[in-house]
């Protein structure tokens, strides 16, 4: 959690709707109220990976990127995925953040 708020902190004043969530859950409530141009997330929650999930998300048009706070590489398969943005790595910096999505 502390990754993804500073993540988010790093976006604040962008021109972008921003999502953070902690699992699944979380994030479809959000989703569910408003699509998001970006959801910043974990890539597993309790009951597991959420790979599957997240590709039904950005399928139904309720997110458009997705950034995936991690502490460890994700599969190439992941990473081949048409929702994939990018993966960054913790503990990372602001700058970081946004060289990686090219604002």
């Amino acid at each position: 959690a502390f990754f993804r708020r500073r993540m988010q902190e790093a976006l604040q004043g962008l021109p972008l709707q921003v999502r953070e969530a902690r699992d699944r859950a979380e994030a479809g409530g959000l989703l569910a109220e408003a699509p998001a141009d970006l959801l910043l997330s974990e890539s597993a929650d309790a009951d597991g990976p959420l790979y599957d999930w997240l590709m039904a998300q950005w399928t139904d048009w309720r997110v458009d990127r997705i950034l995936l706070s991690t502490s460890q590489r994700e599969p190439r398969e992941v990473r081949e995925a048409p929702w994939f943005h990018g993966a960054i790595t913790k503990p990372f910096r602001p700058d970081r953040l946004i060289e990686l999505l090219r604002l």
